[in-house]
């Protein structure tokens, strides 16, 4: 017998951390429940997103984040060429990740990060109206194909804890539920919701950071999610380098954290530096704000 279960992690305050799905538990012959993990092969997440950012661009994004990650390529029954995800407000023909040709997360084609761009004030054309996102249901059901030629005449069937759906595949799709939709661009524009950065006090603040320590402050955080603070920097030798932590906010929704990056090579210059915040509404969408300066990678 077994059961399908999600879990709720949490620290021992009682802050969550992470949100574990489609897990399996058994029960042996001794009448025990177990966990029997997801029995997948590859490592899937899926939240709305939502950024704003102020610097060299100050504008919105509004979208979809699929994370695949694959940990070991060898138990996949087959070599993945690319996976396609169809769903609610995806592109007819679905979005098509490619896997990495040296491992890490997987990306969109022709992108170099797997955020689908629903909507942008940036100056770049609207992928998806505000009338169809604010159209997708809760808890909307994504599915995950597999190819193993690079067109897609050639399916995989996950060997293990895939979903089998008459009529349209057969133990060959992985699926995963979105809470609830991304907000529309006119409402990432008004949202009240999204975090601020205290320190450093402004784009131009940061503007100045060469390397070491950099202390971090953020207000306005859910304190019922773990935020992530995000440091990044890119040089004129195409060096680039990327910190992170995770960060339980106080009680009254204030970060406090820092960051380090190390100094860069002598006759280096920075080309870009970018700080962000991500904390988490009710609805596990990702609220990100951001100082973003110099030529986007």
């Amino acid at each position: 017998m077994t059961a399908n279960v999600d879990f709720t992690v949490k620290d021992r305050d009682g802050i969550e951390f992470d949100r574990l799905e489609n897990f399996k538990i058994r029960k042996g012959l001794d009448g025990t429940w177990r966990l029997h993990g997801n029995q997948r092969v590859l490592l899937l997440q899926g939240y709305a997103h939502m950024l704003r950012s102020s610097g060299t661009y100050t504008c919105a994004y509004t979208g979809i984040e699929f994370d695949i990650e694959d940990y070991d390529s060898g138990n996949n029954g087959g070599a993945i060429d690319h996976i396609v995800i169809s769903g609610p407000g995806l592109p007819a023909a679905g979005l098509r990740y490619n896997a990495p040709p040296t491992g890490g997360t997987w990306s969109i084609q022709n992108q170099t990060f797997p955020y689908y761009i629903m909507g942008n004030s940036c100056g770049n054309a609207q992928g998806v109206s505000d009338a169809l996102i604010a159209a997708i249901p809760d808890d909307a059901f994504y599915t995950l194909v597999a190819y193993t030629s690079a067109d897609n005449s050639v399916r995989l069937d996950f060997p293990s804890g895939a979903i089998d759906r008459p009529g349209q595949f057969a133990n060959g799709a992985y699926g995963l539920s979105i809470q609830k939709r991304p907000l529309t661009l006119a409402e990432t524009v008004a949202s009240t919701a999204f975090p601020t950065i205290r320190s450093p006090a402004s784009a131009a603040a940061f503007s100045t950071y060469m390397s070491g320590d950099l202390p971090i402050s953020a207000s306005g955080m859910n304190p019922d999610f773990y935020a992530v603070a995000t440091l990044e920097r890119n040089t004129s030798a195409s060096d680039f380098r990327s910190t992170n932590v995770d960060v339980a906010p106080d009680s009254g929704g204030i970060l406090t954290t820092s960051l380090l990056l190390t100094a860069a090579a002598n006759g280096d210059s920075i080309t870009r530096r970018a700080l962000r915040v991500s904390g988490k509404d009710t609805y596990r969408r990702l609220l990100t704000i951001a100082y973003d300066l110099g030529t986007t990678p």
